[in-house]
C-alpha cells in the first residue's frame, strides 16, 4: 500500500488506528494513535451476568 505523502502539507494531524493496530497507523503517517486497551487492558461488558 501506498503512502499518502501528498496530504502531509495540508493535515498537521492524522488520527487513525487503536491499539490491535498501531503500528500499521504509524507506517501510514498517523499522528494520533488511540491506545487505550494496550494502557488499561479491555473493557469490562456493559451488561454483565446477573
Amino acid at each position: 500500500m501506498k503512502k499518502m505523502s501528498d496530504n502531509q502539507s495540508v493535515m498537521d494531524c492524522l488520527s487513525m488506528g487503536m491499539s490491535a493496530d498501531y503500528e500499521d497507523a504509524i507506517a501510514e503517517g498517523a499522528t494520533l494513535v488511540r491506545v487505550g486497551t494496550a494502557l488499561f487492558g479491555p473493557r469490562p461488558p456493559m451488561n454483565p451476568a446477573r
